[in-house]
């Protein structure tokens, strides 16, 4: 995984840095907050080193969020989405708050089913304030963009095949292929 920052006035190169461990890693969204850190999300394998600070995954692919200065590329924190099989992190959003909000697909104990998921972090101190996922037996579901409104809720969209169970309102997909979803939530994530 890489991270690049580069002077918005004329695009010249201000830093970079190099994260990971000896196993896979992937980096697939990046956002800035307020104060100009560097939030990135993905997934990885191992222990991996971001900047300073490390994250260790449960024995398959993980999603990870990590906070970075956005002074020279170091890490603030570092932490993983708690599933059980291969996980990714695919979108990520800072809050104007300065919460984060990320997103992505977790395997249900590795047999191959992907539930969709958020979780809601402080942009200070990474430690979780709520988290979700979402999916029936036998369906497929993958959040693919998230955002955080004022009020503190989520937005959140993604595609599910089968049934998914959102909030107190199921869906069933209209055929064989994937649909789409979008669902709010009340402030704080419930």
């Amino acid at each position: 995984v890489f991270v690049a920052k580069f002077r918005g006035i004329d695009g010249a190169h201000v830093w970079s840095r190099r994260f990971g461990s000896i196993g896979n890693e992937s980096g697939r969204a990046v956002d800035v907050d307020a104060a100009g850190d560097i939030f990135l999300t993905g997934d990885f394998e191992g222990t991996a080193d971001f900047g300073g600070v490390t994250a260790t995954s449960f024995g398959y692919l993980d999603a990870f969020i990590v906070k970075c200065s956005g002074a020279d590329g170091s890490g603030i924190w570092a932490s993983r989405w708690p599933g059980m099989g291969n996980d990714t992190g695919f979108t990520l959003a800072v809050g104007p708050t300065g919460d984060v909000v990320f997103g992505g697909r977790s395997e249900w104990y590795g047999y191959g089913q992907w539930r969709a998921f958020y979780s809601i972090r402080d942009g200070a101190t990474g430690v979780e304030r709520y988290a979700d996922f979402h999916s029936h037996n036998g369906s497929d579901s993958v959040t693919t963009s998230v955002s955080l409104d004022g009020a503190g809720s989520v937005v959140y969209a993604g595609y599910f095949t089968g049934l998914i169970n959102l909030g107190w309102t199921s869906f069933t997909s209209a055929g064989t292929g994937a649909d789409v979803f979008v669902a709010k939530t009340l402030s704080g994530g419930w």
